[in-house]
């Protein structure tokens, strides 16, 4: 572990960003967070008196930084799976679990859909998947690099 002034940077085997734990006020809690700040915390975890720990997750993280409506039109990929599957509903997957071309991920692993129309992005028409799990049986949910940077962005401008 590294530690940067008050934060130890950690970094999962499964997990290719760097995460950061911030000390909240009690000694045993810390925040989860993808920035050295505490703000909009992915979630939070625990240190208990018998050396188990528990974790909890933050949705809002997802929801409040709005990265994903308005993040599909300016990349090239989501563009040009748009022009190959030119219409209906393109779903957008975390990237925890590889899914191979054509074939439809697990629930839990969709972030949602957005419409497709004559091979473009119809603006506006994602919806978010209410079966999207931030941590599952494959780890904590992972974005593109693309969606990442956007995210790191927007949690760096985030105000409460």
């Amino acid at each position: 572990m590294q530690f940067r002034r008050f934060l130890s940077t950690i970094r999962y085997t499964k997990y290719p960003k760097e995460l950061f734990l911030q000390p909240l006020n009690t000694s045993n809690r810390y925040a989860v967070t993808f920035i050295e700040s505490e703000k909009l915390p992915v979630g939070w975890w625990t240190i208990k008196n018998d050396s188990k720990s528990e974790a909890a997750l933050n949705d809002r993280v997802i929801s409040e930084t709005d990265i994903l409506p308005g993040s599909f039109n300016e990349n090239e990929k989501f563009n040009a799976m748009a022009l190959n599957q030119r219409e209906g509903w393109l779903n957008i997957n975390d990237s925890r679990v590889f899914v191979p071309w054509g074939r439809v991920g697990d629930p839990e692993d969709i972030f949602g859909s957005i419409q497709l129309q004559k091979g473009e992005i119809v603006a506006g028409s994602y919806q978010r998947l209410s079966t999207h799990r931030l941590l599952s049986i494959n780890g904590l949910f992972q974005l593109s690099d693309y969606l990442h940077d956007k995210m790191v962005i927007s949690l760096e401008n985030y105000n409460e």
